[in-house]
């Protein structure tokens, strides 16, 4: 497994993520000045072609989102650029490098088990790309209180951890608000940020495939033009399973797919071979409806309700470990 200093210092020390926080929050509070003293204010008014920002900063976030990602694997030069670029990166992004690299290594360390702080079990994709802390803040600190035990002292730090991300994240808004302006905030941040949040939980709610016996298979996607275009702008993003089998490559789309297939969880029903009708979980052949375009028409982990289709009364697939 890669991945930069950060995530084996938050496990060393209860309180890193609590120190970081504190000098994040005194820079974002300088800058936040600066921007407020110097940038001119005017009165909101919006262009014709502010209709166009949109469509610079939605792949613009991908590529964005992209660079965090890698600058948590530490694959950005060396250490010391890594971690600027990821700072940036988590500055446009409004939650931090430490958070974000903290979040994903679990993700690669437990992936689609019951401590994988992004594992969209049980969710519709809206619910799991707009409400985060139902499932992400509760790992994450679920986590911790393995390591460092449960205890008065564990909750007050969580309590400060909680309230140091909270503020982080508000003086990020607000500096792209003074730097920006309320026009290009409204016209390209917002679309920017929606953008990143969606793309980073689509990757994760269709990459890892949900099998009706129970087993989750992450796969690669690169079959039709939005997929060409994403992955061109975010590094090879959608290539989820190439980044799995090796971490340490900044865009996953160079590597060689021998064509074995990758598990994260092996099969947990049992399944008759015989009359049982056949499910139909080809990801290549989507329908015309956007849901379905995206493969995100149905619950996550709840292939068997989903997929059954009776096609074939006589057998059925049965998917197994290569």
């Amino acid at each position: 497994m890669s991945f930069n200093n950060i995530f084996v210092n938050a496990r060393r020390d209860l309180h890193y993520l609590n120190k970081n926080y504190a000098y994040n929050a005194l820079f974002l509070l300088v800058i936040n000045l600066l921007a407020f003293h110097f940038i001119p204010r005017s009165e909101f008014s919006l262009q014709l072609w502010h209709l166009f920002v949109p469509l610079v900063a939605i792949p613009f976030a991908w590529s964005v989102s992209s660079l965090i990602h890698n600058a948590a694997h530490g694959n950005i030069f060396g250490s010391w650029i890594n971690r600027i670029a990821g700072e940036l990166c988590g500055l446009a992004l409004f939650y931090g490098l430490p958070s974000f690299a903290l979040i994903h290594i679990l993700h690669h360390k437990m992936p689609d088990e019951d401590g994988d702080p992004v594992s969209p079990k049980g969710m519709s994709f809206l619910k799991f790309a707009f409400a985060p802390n139902r499932y992400v803040k509760k790992k994450t600190v679920q986590y911790q209180r393995e390591l460092f035990g449960d205890n008065p002292a564990f909750e007050r730090t969580m309590t400060l951890q909680n309230i140091g991300f909270n503020i982080n994240y508000l003086l990020r808004v607000s500096f792209w608000y003074f730097l920006l302006g309320p026009e290009l905030f409204l016209v390209y941040q917002i679309p920017f940020i929606i953008s990143s949040v969606l793309i980073l939980a689509h990757i994760n709610y269709i990459n890892h495939r949900n099998l009706p016996d129970g087993s989750v298979e992450v796969v690669n996607y690169n079959h039709n033009l939005y997929y060409k275009v994403a992955n061109f702008f975010s590094f090879g993003g959608y290539y989820h399973k190439a980044h799995h089998l090796n971490q340490k490559l900044f865009n996953p789309q160079r590597a060689v797919d021998n064509g074995t297939r990758m598990f994260t969880l092996g099969p947990r029903l049992e399944v008759e071979v015989q009359g049982i009708p056949e499910f139909e979980i080809d990801p290549l052949n989507p329908k015309q409806k956007l849901y379905r375009f995206l493969k995100v028409d149905t619950v996550w982990g709840e292939a068997e309700k989903h997929k059954l289709q009776k096609k074939n009364a006589g057998g059925m697939r049965v998917f197994s470990m290569p």
